[in-house]
């Protein structure tokens, strides 16, 4: 699962929680006439729905973004021309590869 994946399952359940968590606040502080647990229930669900929205604006962002690159962007031919393990890096106990490419821009040049 992509992490814009997991940002927006977490912000979208802190943004319910904390509307869920305000709305239980508004009711009973109508039917209990209680101004206390508004304040409570309300600031604990302002702060999950808070953090659920900044969670689904970074997701938001980035798919803009991605959105603008696939719109705007260049694309480049390139051919493989080798690849090579690095030793002085591990990534779950593997050493990762690295791609050489070579690509010619529009002018020419590689």
């Amino acid at each position: 699962m992509s992490a814009n994946k997991i940002f927006f399952v977490i912000g979208l359940i802190f943004t319910i929680i904390g509307l869920s968590i305000l709305a239980i606040g508004i009711t009973m502080c109508v039917v209990l006439s209680e101004v206390l647990i508004l304040i409570i229930m309300g600031g604990i669900g302002v702060v999950f729905a808070i953090i659920g929205i900044v969670f689904l604006s970074v997701v938001a962002a980035a798919r803009k973004n991605d959105a603008k690159i696939r719109n705007n962007g260049k694309k480049y031919a390139a051919k493989i021309i080798g690849f090579e393990q690095d030793p002085y890096y591990t990534i779950n106990d593997q050493h990762p590869f690295n791609t050489q490419v070579a690509y010619y821009d529009d002018i020419g040049n590689i």
